[in-house]
C-alpha cells in the first residue's frame, strides 16, 4: 500500500525516492522493518506493514532507508542492503539526526520498548 504523506516526506530529503510503500517483508531472510529497491524512475522504500505500528518507529525506519540512499550504503542491482553493521550504526545515528531524536527517543527505537513510546494505559507518549 503507497503511502502519499510519507513519500512525500521523503522526497523532500531525497528527491530520487519514487514512492514510499507498506509492504509484506516477512519473507525475506535477515526481517528487516525496511529496504530501499531501485526502481525504474527512482528509490522505492518498503516498510514492513505487518511490524510496524507505532508512529515513531514508522518514521525512523522510513528515515534510516533514507540514510542508507544518502550515505550510499548501497549495492549494485536491485536491491540494497547495508554492507555491514557499521553502517546500520551509520544509517541509525543519520535518521536519528534527521528527526531530531533525543538520546531517550534513542534507547526506545533500539529497544522497540512499548512502554516508553505507549504508556501502560496505551496512549501514545511524547517525550
Amino acid at each position: 500500500m503507497i503511502s502519499t504523506f510519507l513519500t512525500q516526506i521523503a522526497r523532500k530529503r531525497d528527491s530520487r525516492i519514487k514512492v514510499v510503500r507498506f509492504a509484506d517483508l516477512r519473507g525475506l531472510p535477515e526481517k528487516p522493518l525496511g529496504i530501499v529497491w531501485r526502481g525504474s524512475g527512482g528509490f522505492i522504500i518498503e516498510l514492513d506493514a505487518d511490524r510496524l505500528k507505532c508512529v515513531y518507529k514508522i518514521l525512523f525506519t522510513l528515515f534510516h532507508e533514507i540514510g542508507h540512499i544518502r550515505l550510499n550504503h548501497l549495492y549494485k542491482g536491485r536491491l540494497f542492503r547495508a554492507r555491514d553493521s557499521d553502517q546500520e550504526r551509520e544509517a541509525d545515528g543519520w535518521a536519528f539526526s534527521a528527526l531530531g531524536m533525543t538520546e531517550i527517543c534513542q534507547r526506545c527505537i533500539n529497544t522497540s520498548s512499548e512502554i516508553c513510546l505507549r504508556g501502560e494505559d496505551g496512549k501514545q507518549n511524547l517525550h
